[in-house]
């Protein structure tokens, strides 16, 4: 794989190059957000390796769909008198690796659409932040890689168990691994997608901001209207700016809708028997004396909660770019008397109001901070639930 060779086309975007390690840690496990098309010669080699990793990924995907299917047909092979922790670390297997594999699996067939969301977001992020960016994405990689080595040694700590360990349980959690791994680069990108139509919002901004700051003056000179075509012009540009924005917003919501709802359900399960885990220490595993897997899925479940507090966190601030970029607008509006731009401005406001920048899981729930008290609610429930039926046991 000639992965140099992208970094060097990458790099004369600036944006890309930013990106470039994130990208390429995309390309090496199989959902890369690029095309090889104008890459000439090498095309043919990237076609290759896109037939080989659909095989690879269709295996890999059927396999984990086998492996949830043993599980729940061999969930006897506990004891007819089955205690709470180990149904709770069933669920919590099924719900894993059946969800991050649907997730990464069709997450691969999107990658044209992946594409066009960075090419287009190459085209508004100015390059004046791009050293910032790729500074942060360096740090995301540290983070990634922190969490992929977290999970082998989850993977080397399944064994600590009192039960027998089986051939099943031997594949189960390095294909969690996997998939989870695969799912994390979809939060991944899908932060980075927020902060980067983030930045573009904080430039729009500025943007009307000067441009306000022009009429305002010329208000007070009580100038003509001898540069009002210019003004128009650059009213109609940032205009477009905005919603290409959208329609960038928008398609990344369709594309990542369902691995931020999957996500959310990760954490709130997660959340859940973390909290049961202080009640019933079995969840995590049995030997006392090696600790190992009780840090390395507590770091998980950090891991997963980081990331959630992420997206949302990105989002928000996303949302109040967005509000000021409204509230300049809607200043202007009212200040300005020429009726040609006052129009505009109005057009401009319009086209504000009716495209929200408003996250969500596939349109069931908000990415907002108030998802964080309906799911904190939710794991008081679970978890007063889980301590009824460990009282029965």
């Amino acid at each position: 794989m000639r992965i140099n060779h992208f970094l060097r086309m990458a790099k004369e975007n600036g944006i890309s190059w930013a990106l470039s390690p994130m990208l390429t840690i995309n390309a090496i496990s199989g959902i890369p957000a690029f095309s090889f098309k104008q890459y000439g010669s090498s095309y043919t080699r990237w076609r290759v390796y896109y037939i080989g990793i659909y095989v690879t990924l269709s295996f890999l995907f059927c396999f984990s769909l086998y492996l949830t299917i043993r599980i729940v047909h061999e969930i006897t092979y506990f004891s007819k008198n089955t205690n709470i922790a180990a149904n709770v670390r069933v669920t919590w297997a099924i719900y894993s690796i059946f969800s991050v594999t649907i997730s990464g699996y069709l997450h691969f067939f999107r990658r044209r659409q992946v594409e066009e969301v960075f090419q287009g977001l190459s085209r508004l992020v100015i390059g004046g932040s791009v050293e910032r960016i790729r500074t942060w994405v360096y740090i995301q990689v540290v983070a990634f890689l922190s969490f992929v080595v977290n999970f082998v040694l989850l993977s080397g700590s399944e064994f600590d168990s009192l039960r027998p360990v089986t051939t099943m349980d031997i594949f189960t959690t390095p294909v969690i691994m996997f998939w989870g791994s695969i799912h994390m680069e979809q939060e991944w990108q899908f932060y980075n997608i927020l902060s980067l139509l983030r930045l573009s919002t904080k430039e729009l901004n500025f943007r009307v901001r000067s441009l306000v700051a022009n009429l305002d003056l010329r208000f007070e000179h009580r100038t003509h209207t001898a540069k009002d075509a210019k003004v128009l012009r650059q009213l109609l540009r940032l205009r477009e700016l905005q919603l290409k924005s959208y329609y960038i917003f928008k398609r990344a919501m369709s594309i990542y809708g369902i691995a931020n709802m999957i996500l959310s359900g990760e954490t709130l399960i997660s959340l859940a028997f973390l909290l049961f885990s202080a009640i019933d220490s079995r969840i995590f595993g049995h030997n006392e004396t090696i600790p190992l897997r009780t840090i390395c899925s507590i770091y998980w479940i950090v891991c997963e909660v980081s990331a959630m507090i992420s997206v949302v966190a990105a989002s928000e601030c996303l949302h109040k770019e967005v509000e000021r970029t409204e509230k300049l607008v809607i200043d202007a509006m009212l200040k300005v008397e020429d009726y040609p731009l006052r129009r505009e401005l109005r057009l401009f406001a319009l086209q504000l109001l009716h495209t929200p920048f408003r996250s969500s899981a596939c349109g069931f729930f908000p990415l907002d901070l108030t998802l964080f008290t309906s799911m904190m609610a939710t794991v008081v429930t679970y978890l007063v639930i889980l301590v009824q039926f460990k009282s029965s046991e």
